[in-house]
């Protein structure tokens, strides 16, 4: 996306943007509020995961034994993908996929 790090005076790592993605960010909003002036419908497309081995933190329990130690997040992840507007979903745009795995679509 165009960062870099760079040390600062006071020996903290300080992230940089590159010009031209501070530029391309500007035009995407002014171009958003024109379309939201005209009352275009807007829509997002976004991504998420779940860990195979995601835990509670927390659970209900007496301290006469540790219980289960929490594993560490390796191994596959279930892939979310949907594209939406404030209102609604769009229909037929959620793929849900387990990563490592080539074509295989779950929904």
């Amino acid at each position: 996306m165009g960062y870099r790090w760079r040390k600062s005076e006071n020996n903290r790592q300080v992230l940089i943007e590159k010009m031209e993605i501070r530029n391309l960010r500007i035009n995407y909003l002014r171009k958003l509020k024109a379309y939201r002036a005209e009352g275009r419908p807007i829509f997002f497309m976004d991504e998420s995961y779940v860990h195979s081995t995601t835990t509670k933190q927390s659970a209900w329990g007496d301290s006469s034994s540790e219980g289960l130690k929490t594993p560490i997040s390796k191994g596959p992840r279930l892939i979310i993908v949907h594209a939406g507007s404030e209102n609604r979903f769009v229909k037929g745009a959620l793929l849900t996929f387990q990563s490592g795995k080539k074509k295989r679509r779950l929904s």
